[in-house]
């Protein structure tokens, strides 16, 4: 799928390329559903240091310039397989219970979790992001 995924971008019409645009810009803009979304919000916001209070506004204004060919350099420079700088993840779930669950590290069930998650997001940021964040991280 990646591999193949730039000459979708390539082979796309403008018309459509522009359509794809409007509607990420409109889910971007679109209002909170209930208070308790529009304070994790912020909330998220002021956990993470970003303190962009408007960065859904913001990232919509960065798209009324981004072109189809700027959709084209960045697939080269960051998703490309003949990447030379290209950097990936990979994730494993293993299950906790059964057969699967074998080899499975413990986990400490005192600790909170999502305390962990954060210090390991953290981490990485500080090692490969210069504690860099771009926008809502969803």
């Amino acid at each position: 799928f990646i591999a193949d995924f730039r000459e979708t971008i390539v082979n796309m019409k403008q018309a459509d390329f522009v359509h794809h645009l409007v509607a990420l810009a409109k889910q971007k803009l679109d209002m909170f559903n209930s208070l308790r979304e529009e304070s994790n919000h912020y909330w998220s916001e002021i956990r993470d240091g970003r303190y962009l209070w408007d960065v859904e506004r913001q990232e919509v204004m960065c798209l009324r310039t981004f072109t189809k060919e700027d959709a084209l350099k960045a697939y080269d420079e960051w998703l490309s397989p003949s990447c030379k700088t290209r950097k990936r993840v990979a994730i494993q779930v293993i299950s906790s219970e059964g057969d699967a669950s074998v080899g499975r590290p413990q986990v400490d069930p005192a600790i909170d979790s999502s305390d962990y998650n954060d210090e390991r997001v953290k981490e990485f940021r500080s090692k490969h992001c210069k504690n860099q964040t771009f926008g809502k991280i969803y």
